[in-house]
């Protein structure tokens, strides 16, 4: 399983409902050891029994949240067309 940075006590909790027991003891000292950076996580692994710090690194491609454009518009031609 994979968490990242959890504050709030409903989603620890939450967390803990779900491991195995010998991991309980462990995760509220593991989630707070994490370091805060983006892309901080933990990896819970129930075959080897054991909790690992990773770090995800950021997505570098385009991912969304804003229409593509084809064209690239000429600083200055904006305003003179009435686009910004």
């Amino acid at each position: 399983m994979l968490s990242h940075k959890l504050t709030a006590k409903q989603d620890i909790e939450a967390l803990n409902g779900m491991m195995q027991s010998y991991v309980i003891a462990d995760l509220q000292e593991h989630l707070n050891d994490l370091p805060k950076q983006r892309g901080a996580a933990i990896i819970l692994d129930d075959n080897s029994e054991r909790i690992y710090p990773v770090a995800i690194r950021p997505k570098r491609s385009w991912h969304g949240g804003e229409a593509p454009s084809a064209l690239k518009i000429k600083k200055g031609l904006e305003a003179s067309l009435g686009l910004k």
